[in-house]
């Protein structure tokens, strides 16, 4: 399966296309970088900084929020 879409790293905002194999669950491309990361003894990814996240963070906090989650 192939899955496209708009992919923000830092100030750049790119279009971005993943092959997405066919046994793949959620977050799979997250799980792949965290462990790129780990293996090369980084504390943060250069592609998705902890800024990031929080802002992630927040927003999924605030529409939990909202929804009465």
């Amino acid at each position: 399966m192939r899955d496209q879409g708009l992919g923000a790293i830092g100030s750049r905002t790119q279009a971005i296309e993943h092959t997405i194999p066919e046994n793949a669950h959620g977050l799979c491309f997250e799980a792949d970088e965290a462990a790129r990361c780990i293996r090369d003894g980084k504390l943060e990814s250069p592609d998705v900084p902890w800024s990031e996240s929080l802002i992630a963070m927040q927003i999924m906090d605030q529409v939990r929020k909202d929804n009465k989650f």
